[in-house]
């Protein structure tokens, strides 16, 4: 019984940590990488 429940603390950890990194990837300020071709994705929609 302790196995599992430790198990399932385990899980529900992994799964935090995973939608934190989601988060905190999506609302973390990140430098442009090609200058060069802004706009240019907009233009082939």
């Amino acid at each position: 019984m302790k196995k599992r429940h430790w198990e399932e603390e385990v899980e529900l950890e992994k799964e935090f940590d995973a939608e934190l990194a989601q988060l905190m990837s999506q609302y973390s300020p990140h430098p442009p990488t090609n200058t060069g071709n802004v706009g240019l994705s907009l233009n082939l929609c």
